[in-house]
C-alpha cells in the first residue's frame, strides 16, 4: 500500500487582492469573490507566484471552508 503524503493546500491572491479561480485561453483568472478561488497545492503555484505582486495564503487560515479538499 502506498502511503498518502497530506498536502498543504494554498489560495493565490494577487496584488489587487483578488483570488486565483483558474486558467482561460492561457490566461490567469482572478476574482474579487473569493468563494470561487481555487486552492492548489503548493508545487502547482511556482508559476503564479512569478507575477510580481501574488502571495500564498494557507487555506487553514480560512477555517473550515476548504477541509474537504483531498490530496492526490
Amino acid at each position: 500500500m502506498r502511503d498518502k503524503k497530506i498536502y498543504d493546500w494554498y489560495i493565490v491572491a494577487n496584488k489587487e487582492g483578488k483570488a486565483f479561480t483558474g486558467l482561460s485561453y492561457r490566461e490567469y483568472l482572478y476574482s474579487d469573490n473569493w468563494d470561487e478561488a481555487k486552492p492548489l497545492k503548493r508545487e502547482n503555484t511556482s508559476i503564479l507566484l512569478r507575477q510580481p505582486g501574488t502571495e500564498l495564503i494557507k487555506t487553514d487560515e480560512f477555517g473550515n471552508i476548504y477541509s474537504n479538499q483531498k490530496s492526490n
